[in-house]
């Protein structure tokens, strides 16, 4: 006898986005919009020599002469584009539907767009940014800021405007005001901070846009993960967990490896991980 074969991921997020059908494709396009408003006069790639210095030191502790050599990797800024971040969260929902006790943490938010794409997009309890940047943290709080002025700003419509034009704004405008809610109830969260101190441990889904992420960081964010974050479901991260973090953690495994849309190339492929119980006898167990 035949066994059904189970559907691969793309099939589902696939059938989920036609089961969404065009309200599915007005909220990724709404919240697309929002975000362009927010951030229309600034963006994450500003940050002064100094503090690009400043960021690589603290993370890899690079010399003078290793930043000749290869250049900043650490303070290297890029972005998931908002549909490579609808996808993923397609993707994670299918297997473990976002509830409203998740935790969503992006490691290294930058100025705080997938922290408030995935506020408008899941209904997590709380989404968190923690950003070591304090340009790229302070522009995430100017955001915050510019979706007070979105909300409040007065409907004017022109001759020339149709109904759909004003319907879009009025949209935007209820999706700003979902972003001041979220802010002032504390569910959306942008943080100033180291993300090796383990201030993130009651995260159930750990997000890390990590291209340029040394292997030193990516292992003392699994090991964190592992021993401090005991609710954690998956760990997004565009650069793959070298093999020797793997080799030393048996308890993480990889799940996934999806093909996001991003702002440096047409695609990056993202690494899902998730998480085994390991037993004092050294078997394992996969969280489902």
């Amino acid at each position: 006898m035949l066994l059904e074969a189970k559907p691969h991921w793309i099939v589902t997020w696939i059938e989920r986005r036609l089961e969404k059908g065009s309200v599915g494709d007005a909220n990724l396009i709404r919240i697309e919009q929002l975000i362009a408003e927010l951030y229309h006069w600034f963006d994450g790639y500003d940050c002064s020599e100094t503090e690009q210095i400043k960021l690589d030191n603290e993370v890899e502790g690079k010399s003078w002469i290793g930043r000749f050599m290869t250049g900043h990797e650490a303070s290297v800024y890029g972005e998931v584009l908002p549909d490579g971040i609808q996808t993923l969260l397609d993707v994670i929902d299918t297997e473990f539907p976002f509830k409203r006790e998740d935790v969503f943490v992006d490691l290294g938010s930058g100025t705080g767009k997938v922290v408030i794409h995935a506020a408008l997009a899941t209904p997590c309890k709380k989404v968190v940014g923690i950003e070591l940047s304090e340009t790229r943290h302070k522009h995430g709080l100017q955001a915050l800021k510019e979706a007070q002025s979105i909300a409040n700003s007065e409907q004017r419509s022109t001759p020339e405007e149709d109904v759909i034009s004003l319907q879009d704004r009025e949209l935007c405008q209820e999706f700003a005001q979902k972003i001041i809610d979220a802010t002032t109830s504390g569910r959306l969260q942008l943080e100033q901070g180291d993300i090796m101190k383990p201030t993130y441990n009651d995260a159930t889904h750990l997000y890390a846009a990590s291209t340029t992420w040394p292997d030193t960081l990516l292992d003392t964010v699994a090991e964190i993960a592992i021993n401090n974050v005991k609710k954690v479901k998956t760990f997004s991260t565009l650069r793959p967990l070298p093999r020797e973090t793997l080799s030393r953690f048996r308890s993480i495994f990889l799940w996934k490896t999806v093909d996001l849309a991003v702002s440096w190339q047409d695609t990056a492929e993202m690494h899902i991980y998730r998480f085994r119980e390991v037993s004092s006898k050294g078997k394992t167990t996969k969280v489902s």
